[in-house]
């Protein structure tokens, strides 16, 4: 009886305390489980987009993006919308600004914010391939460059989010790492 309860926790609970295999490889890109979402493109993309090796990260390099990985149940998309008359050569525009948001594990609140401003219909067009991108997706992974932390608050400033079913980037075509890895 009690080797099969050994055996019961080495198989079943072990995998809970140890790190991903990418995890393992990447340290400094990938700071959470990444769920099966991401790939090894994904990860060495950012490493030479960013012209650092992953094992030999600086503190001080904080260019380099990270990843990380939430269940998607506690990830939020939100955006603020205001009329800005100085906008488009005096003309005004509705502007707005975006961001996702989520409390991690350790109480730490995360929010990835957009790099600037944009016509509310780009954060609408946003919402919308947001709501598509985590339906039927248990984790989401967000890359994001660091920007700030304070008092268990983390800002980062977006690059792109994925899920098994997909993804979405600030910058065109930065989705298909394999693609972009070839390129670089």
């Amino acid at each position: 009886m009690r080797l099969f309860i050994s055996l019961f926790i080495l198989l079943y609970c072990l995998p809970v305390f140890s790190k991903s295999i990418l995890q393992e490889k990447h340290p400094y890109g990938l700071l959470t489980d990444d769920y099966g979402v991401l790939n090894e493109a994904d990860l060495l993309y950012e490493t030479k987009r960013a012209k650092v090796t992953p094992y030999k990260l600086e503190d001080n390099h904080s260019a380099y993006q990270r990843w990380q990985c939430f269940a998607t149940k506690k990830i939020k998309f939100l955006y603020d919308i205001w009329r800005d008359d100085y906008t488009d050569f005096g003309r005004g525009a509705t502007l707005c600004d975006y961001s996702f948001e989520v409390n991690d594990d350790a109480g730490v609140h995360h929010f990835y914010i957009a790099r600037r401003a944009k016509e509310v219909e780009d954060c609408r067009e946003l919402f919308r391939e947001w709501k598509k991108l985590k339906k039927n997706s248990k984790y989401v992974c967000i890359l994001g460059e660091p920007a700030s932390y304070e008092d268990k608050e983390k800002g980062w400033i977006w690059g792109k989010t994925k899920t098994k079913h997909g993804c979405m980037s600030y910058f065109l075509g930065e989705c298909n790492s394999e693609k972009r890895l070839k390129e670089h």
